[in-house]
């Protein structure tokens, strides 16, 4: 229909919470926030986020930690964090347009790599390496 709102209004009104969330986040949480969205599990350890995130794994320790106060992310076992699931399918939907398409598969081709490093025997990377 012309002239039309691109977005119903209930649409905003289910999005307000979410954005108001993502603004009250500096640059670097956001882009954790967003790409720890992206993996498929449903939880993600401190080693594998600092994988995916390519920054050290204290500070990427540091990082969720500072989700979790936020109530973003959950912490549920020692170095294990997961997103609540409204938050990670929104952030889910944000990460191509806030992130971009470069950064998301590289932060997913170090989190695939990490994997292999981590749980195929060390012979079977040597040969794909």
């Amino acid at each position: 229909m012309p002239g039309a709102p691109a977005q119903p209004p209930e649409c905003e009104m289910i999005e307000r919470p979410f954005k108001e969330i993502l603004a009250d986040l500096d640059a670097e949480q956001l882009r954790v926030l967003l790409l720890v969205s992206l993996v498929e599990s449903p939880e993600i350890d401190v080693l594998a986020a600092a994988a995916l995130l390519d920054r050290p794994v204290t500070l990427s320790e540091d990082l969720l930690e500072s989700l979790v106060d936020k109530h973003i992310l959950e912490s549920t076992v020692r170095d294990r964090y997961r997103h609540l699931s409204p938050v990670k399918r929104y952030a889910r939907v944000r990460a191509l347009a806030e992130v971009g398409r470069v950064e998301c598969e590289a932060a997913l081709g170090r989190l695939a790599e990490y994997h292999e490093r981590r749980f195929l025997p060390q012979d079977l990377v040597a040969v794909k390496g």
